[in-house]
C-alpha cells in the first residue's frame, strides 16, 4: 500500500506479526506519556492481537482512524473478526486493569477514498459494545474550526521512533509539532489537495509508521488523522483534515445509531405482539 507523489511516500501503519502487512513507521523526537489520562482518547488498533494503527475515540461506540488502516497490502478490507480496538492502555505489551478491549462491529471508510492518490483517508469503526468512560478512557471532540498555520498540536502513538526502524514502541509516545503553511507544504507535496489535508511537523519531530490513523490534537480538539509522509522526521507529515470531514463523520454516526434504534424498535414491537397473542 504505497503511493507516489513526487517522492516515495509511505502510509504510517505497521503490523509486527502479520505476514500480509508490509512494515511501515512512530513518533519521532517525542517523549513517553507518563499519565494515560492525558491522552484518554487514544486507542490501539489490533490485527490478530498485534498493533498496526492508531485511532481516537469520538463516542461511546465509535472511533476514528485512517481509511488505509482498513485494508491489507492487496487493498482488500480486513476481516472484522480479526480486528480489535484497545483503549486505556499505556503499554501495548501489558494489559492492565484499566485496559478495555472491544471487537469491531462495522467499518465505514470514505466512499471516495483512493489509495493511490491518498485522498479522503478517513474511516469510522463501530465497536462491538460501548466503551465505559473512566479517567483513562474518554472521547475527544472533533475540530469545530479550521486550524491556523503555526498552531502547536500534539500527535501521539506507538509507532517507530527512528526512521527506517521497524520496531514499534511499547509505551505511548507524544510530540508537540506545528501546523505548516500550505505554501511551504506545496514545495514538498505539490500535487496534494490541501482542501482535505493538513501538513504538520518540523525537523526531528514527526509521526511515523505505526502511528497511522492516530490523532493530531490542536487546542483540545481532534484536528488531524495521521495519514502518510516522506522520510519521517525530515519532511513534515500529511494529516487528514478532520474539520473538512465533520459533516461526513456526524452523518455516519447518526446513520449507524439510527439503524440500531430501528432494530431495537422492531424487537420491542415483536415482543409486544407476541405478548398480545399469548394473552388472546
Amino acid at each position: 500500500m504505497f503511493g507516489k507523489i513526487v517522492f516515495f511516500i509511505a502510509f504510517r501503519f505497521i503490523c509486527v506479526q502479520s505476514d500480509s502487512v508490509k512494515p511501515q513507521l512512530k513518533i519521532i523526537g517525542g517523549d513517553s506519556v507518563r499519565n494515560r489520562s492525558d491522552f484518554p482518547y487514544q486507542v490501539s488498533l489490533r490485527l490478530k492481537g498485534s498493533h498496526f494503527c492508531g485511532g481516537a475515540i469520538i463516542d461511546h461506540s465509535f472511533i476514528i482512524t485512517a481509511a488505509h488502516c482498513c485494508f491489507n497490502d492487496q487493498e482488500k478490507p480486513w476481516t472484522l473478526k480479526y480486528l480489535n480496538v484497545v483503549a486505556g492502555d499505556l503499554n501495548i505489551r501489558n494489559h492492565l486493569t484499566n485496559t478495555s478491549t472491544r471487537g469491531v462491529k462495522k467499518v465505514f471508510w470514505h466512499s471516495d477514498y483512493h489509495s493511490k492518490e491518498i485522498e479522503n483517508d478517513i474511516a469510522i469503526w463501530e465497536v462491538s459494545s460501548p466503551f465505559v468512560w473512566t479517567k483513562h478512557i474518554q472521547p475527544i471532540a472533533i475540530a469545530n474550526e479550521s486550524v491556523k498555520s503555526n498552531t502547536l498540536c500534539n500527535v501521539s502513538g506507538w509507532g517507530v521512533t527512528q526512521y527506517e526502524r521497524n520496531t514499534i514502541e511499547n509505551t505511548l509516545q507524544f510530540i508537540e509539532i506545528p501546523v505548516n503553511s500550505k505554501s511551504s507544504c506545496r514545495k514538498i507535496y505539490p500535487e496534494v489537495d490541501y482542501l482535505h489535508v493538513l501538513c504538520a511537523g518540523s525537523p526531528g519531530k514527526d509521526s511515523c509508521q505505526g502511528d497511522s490513523g492516530g490523532p493530531l490534537v490542536c487546542k483540545g480538539h481532534l484536528t488531524g488523522i495521521v495519514s502518510y509522509g516522506i522520510n519521517c522526521g525530515i519532511f513534515p507529515g500529511i494529516y487528514t483534515d478532520v474539520y473538512h470531514y465533520r459533516s461526513w463523520i456526524r452523518s455516519k454516526v447518526r446513520m449507524s445509531l439510527g439503524s440500531k434504534l430501528n432494530t431495537n424498535l422492531t424487537l420491542i414491537i415483536s415482543i409486544l405482539i407476541f405478548s398480545i397473542v399469548l394473552n388472546l
